[in-house]
């Protein structure tokens, strides 16, 4: 008796729970919020979004920056001493 309650509880509401799933019904559910709701989410979000890259912004360099500024020049010195070399020799090719 209780499995076919049960059966019967899932068939007449799963066809709301299909309904109601996903982005769009976030959408229409923040639609049909006011203004002022709706908005404060909005910034909330925003929040959430944008905090690691304002407290990036906002932290002194570390350990990490100046590996990676000290990684970046390498490769730009050894790409300038490259083109530097090749123009070298193409000078010598048509002299």
């Amino acid at each position: 008796m209780q499995d076919w309650k049960q059966a019967d509880q899932i068939t007449t509401t799963q066809p709301i729970i299909v309904g109601f799933d996903g982005l769009m019904a976030r959408i229409n559910a923040l639609n049909k919020l006011p203004w002022l709701p709706s908005f404060f989410i909005f910034l909330l979000f925003l929040a959430i979004e944008t905090s690691p890259i304002i407290a990036k912004l906002l932290s002194p360099k570390g350990a990490y920056d100046y590996k990676l500024e000290d990684e970046e020049s390498a490769v730009r010195t050894w790409v300038t001493k490259k083109v530097s070399q090749r123009d070298k020799v193409l000078e010598q090719i048509l002299c």
